[in-house]
């Protein structure tokens, strides 16, 4: 009986140190993981001198491939060596308040974004996007592929500075375009045309002239004295005839 009791706490010794170390491992694997995006700039520094971040050296193409929409590629090169992420892009619906919106000026396709850290203007050699456009937004606002183009967002607001956007193919859902772009930043596909401005017509106020109606005198008119006594002897006369008429049939 001792002897099975000290065989199951040995068993249970050895599962214990065995699941410690399995934890140990895992943890380590995790901080050691080669990351594919942007960090903060203490948390990359402290990882880069552990060997965690990737080196994107100098003098190097690197291309990625995405499944999002509207960018479906990005090929860079920087001038130096960089221990840091792969720039990465997001579709974005909501712009940061210092980002203006550009729908009461153009017709836009769309907004995104794409985060880099650590590779700017300053270090960015070349930097090319592929992006796809749906064929049924261009049909629908009877566009053609020529009429498109690519902002990016800067200090100073919207542009198309430093950016050149072709169109290369096409299939049955999507139009393709190449754009090199001088930066990573926000960005937003639009047609090339401004909305017209529509200014709502000023009625012009007429002077009419007023029409004021002439008050109306009352002319007071004479009496005619004449008619007023004879209708007052004829009443007597009546009176009369009545009178003595009835005192007559009084007396008989």
């Amino acid at each position: 009986m001792k002897l099975l009791s000290l065989a199951l706490l040995v068993v249970l010794v050895f599962l214990a140190n065995v699941i410690f170390v399995s934890a140990q491992d895992e943890n380590e694997t995790a901080v050691n993981l080669n990351t594919t995006g942007g960090g903060s700039s203490s948390n990359s520094s402290s990882l880069a001198d552990s060997g965690s971040v990737p080196l994107i050296a100098g003098g190097k193409i690197y291309k990625t491939l995405f499944f999002s929409e509207p960018v479906k590629s990005i090929e860079f090169e920087v001038s130096d060596n960089v221990w840091t992420g792969r720039p990465f892009p997001e579709k974005v619906i909501y712009l940061p308040k210092e980002v203006s919106y550009l729908d009461n000026l153009r017709n836009v396709y769309s907004y995104f974004r794409i985060t880099a850290n650590k590779i700017n203007k300053s270090n960015l050699v070349l930097a090319e996007i592929k992006l796809n456009i749906q064929r049924d937004w261009v049909d629908k606002q009877a566009l053609n592929t020529s009429d498109l183009e690519l902002l990016i967002y800067e200090t100073n607001g919207w542009t198309d500075s430093d950016i050149n956007m072709s169109y290369f193919g096409e299939n049955s859902e999507d139009y393709f375009y190449l754009a090199e772009v001088p930066d990573f930043s926000y960005f937003a596909i639009v047609q090339k045309k401004e909305k017209p401005v529509v200014q709502t017509p000023i009625e012009e106020v007429k002077d009419e002239p007023v029409y004021i109606p002439e008050p109306k005198v009352l002319v007071e008119e004479p009496i005619n004295n004449m008619k007023t006594f004879g209708f007052v002897v004829l009443v007597l006369v009546v009176v009369a005839l009545f009178f003595f008429s009835f005192m007559r049939s009084k007396k008989s």
